[in-house]
């Protein structure tokens, strides 16, 4: 995380043994091809959301549709939660009970934002075009970037989490 954002380890988890350090909860969010972003809708339900995003310092950017439920739900709360997750696999055991799972996860509290500058607009743009395929970095345009709808998720609170197996 950048010196903005401070990663609260062990503070949301029940096992503090889990607790992952800046370093691995920022690598993993880095190198998450998925996110989930999680929103409150209008009747009180909760939605999650799959999402492609890049990381541009302390802030998650993502991509979208410029209307829809999420988008409706941000401008009426904007306190989201925005997780990832590395599943690892199964590690074998000898009995059901004793069977573990291998894994990383991190969970990021804070707010999101419609971003209307279109400098800031093109900077997420193009920093997801440089995670997902960078052989078009640097071809987006400012007429596309205009017609496009960018979220910014603040990373207020991040706890990352993962098993020893």
């Amino acid at each position: 995380m950048s010196e903005h954002v401070k990663p609260t380890g062990a503070g949301h988890l029940r096992r503090k043994d889990k607790a992952m350090d800046a370093e691995g909860a920022r690598e993993l969010l880095e190198k998450a091809e998925v996110g989930t972003l999680a929103v409150v809708l209008d009747d009180g339900r909760p939605y999650a959301i799959p999402v492609n995003f890049a990381v541009l310092g302390d802030r998650v950017v993502i991509h979208c549709a410029r209307q829809g439920a999420k988008i409706d739900a941000i401008r009426r709360q904007a306190g989201v939660c925005f997780s990832v997750f590395d599943a690892g696999g199964i590690v074998g055991a000898a009995t059901a009970c004793e069977l573990s799972y291998v894994y990383r996860s991190v969970v990021a509290f804070g707010r999101a934002t419609i971003v209307d500058d279109t400098g800031r607009k093109m900077e997420a743009l193009e920093a997801l075009a440089r995670k997902y395929a960078p052989e078009t970095s640097g071809t987006v345009s400012r007429a596309a970037t205009e017609k496009t709808l960018v979220i910014e998720v603040s990373m207020d609170i991040v706890t990352g989490k993962r098993s020893h197996g």
